[in-house]
């Protein structure tokens, strides 16, 4: 089996409408005839260089299948995980984070340092690190 590259196209006045972002996933990954929703790191798309940053290329949750119907006939949607409505919001979940450090933060100050700190918001009630001056591997335990 090859790889099915899902693209998402992104519409922006630099690029009109291009694929500006995609994400590579293996054909033998998608056998599954139940699967659960996936999220998939999207990669900006070089080629069009819209995007500069990985991180800033987003996620996309989606639920994907590859089904031969030559083999194995016509597929049922209303059976298993595709006949089933998609919970609009998740259950309500509580994260607890741990932040230990930093590395090479980019100098953001003008004598080439940093004060950097980390902001955490969950809906209505931000939690903020405290702010380690002139510094670009800060330590917060």
């Amino acid at each position: 089996m090859g790889t099915i590259f899902v693209y998402l196209v992104g519409k922006s006045t630099i690029s009109g409408n291009q694929n500006v972002c995609f994400a590579r996933i293996l054909a033998k990954d998608l056998l599954d005839k139940d699967p659960i929703i996936k999220w998939i790191e999207l990669l900006p798309d070089p080629a069009i260089a819209v995007v500069k940053e990985s991180h800033m290329a987003g996620l996309v949750g989606l639920r994907i299948s590859i089904h031969d119907v030559t083999e194995n006939g016509p597929y049922d949607w209303s059976k298993g995980v595709w006949g089933a409505r998609i919970p609009k919001r998740p259950g309500n979940l509580k994260a607890r984070v741990y932040i230990y450090q930093c590395r090479d933060l980019p100098s953001a100050d003008s004598d080439g340092t940093s004060d950097p700190f980390i902001m955490i918001t969950d809906s209505d009630i931000p939690q903020r690190t405290v702010t380690i001056e002139d510094n670009l591997n800060p330590i917060f335990y």
